[in-house]
């Protein structure tokens, strides 16, 4: 029931039904707060709030998948939040458990006001303490926050920096040759070069976090996917990588958006297959109005 697996499915796989997924939330709400003590139950129960959010987004026909859309995870928190099918001393673990997930997939900016809201409502939780801390971390990846600066080097050898590039809109992708989600997003990525290839003022820089020894096929894998040309730094420390400690990075593909000044906009930005989301985002921070920039794609 984890986000993750909720949402990438094998081709092979039958699908759930939303009603037969209903019918089995329905049989965990009948247990008493004791079943909270089994990992595989607790684990269960934290997938509610992403179960409604599939639920929620069942019929909506746009091309980007709702857990693209950011603010979407505030509507899935108050619609549990609501939800009076879920017994009370089911309702605070649940709302927890979507809380501290929530940096990984809304980012710091939309997260930290669904925690405030938790904290204010359920300052006794036992896990306060640890979503204090755990957002604490995200302090400085707030929006307008100076972006935090990093130095690797690039194909020819050369050491660059993200510094170097201020000035300009950076979108910067964070990803590995062995990630597959990473690589499935590259023609995506190429598509949203070409819609702003007119866009001199916008840079889109990849950065590897590959281990050191993987730089040959680094190397080669840039070319298979025609993205040799761009600005592609090489960190070459595995998920012990500078950019990672500096930008809370767990997991990947992962996107940052810096504006000219230098300053984060996004540190949890959406993918390139978020089409005009990501789109709009890199335009508005051109300073391009929405309505032009729709009527450029």
């Amino acid at each position: 029931m984890s986000y993750y697996n909720f949402r990438i499915k094998d081709e092979d796989d039958e699908e759930m039904e939303l009603d037969e997924l209903e019918n089995i939330y329905e049989e965990v709400f009948k247990f008493e707060a004791s079943a909270l003590a089994s990992s595989s139950f607790s684990s269960m129960l934290s997938g509610y709030a992403t179960s409604q959010g599939e639920k929620m987004f069942a019929d909506d026909e746009s091309e980007v998948p709702w857990y693209s859309r950011q603010d979407t995870f505030a509507d899935m928190y108050k619609a549990v939040d609501a939800d009076e099918s879920i017994p009370s001393h089911f309702k605070e673990h649940a709302l927890q458990s979507f809380v501290g997930s929530l940096l990984m997939f809304a980012g710091v900016d939309i997260g930290d006001e669904i925690r405030k809201d938790f904290v204010f409502k359920y300052p006794e939780n036992d896990e306060v303490e640890a979503l204090n801390a755990q957002y604490k971390k995200w302090e400085t990846l707030k929006r307008g926050n100076p972006a935090l600066d990093f130095t690797y080097e690039d194909v020819s050898g050369e050491m660059v920096s993200l510094s170097d590039y201020y000035g300009n809109v950076i979108y910067i992708d964070v990803w590995a040759t062995w990630c597959g989600p990473c690589i499935s997003e590259f023609p995506s990525s190429k598509d949203l070069k070409a819609r702003l290839a007119d866009a001199e003022d916008v840079v889109f820089m990849y950065v590897s976090v590959d281990d050191a020894d993987d730089k040959e096929t680094w190397k080669t894998v840039l070319v298979k996917h025609g993205l040799a040309e761009g600005v592609n730094l090489f960190a070459g420390g595995g998920w012990e990588s500078t950019i990672n400690e500096l930008y809370q990075i767990q997991g990947i593909p992962r996107y940052i958006l810096i504006d000219k000044e230098g300053k984060i906009f996004k540190s949890q930005a959406p993918r390139p297959s978020s089409d005009n989301l990501i789109y709009n985002d890199i335009q508005k921070l051109r300073g391009v109005s929405l309505d032009r920039a729709l009527s450029m794609k």
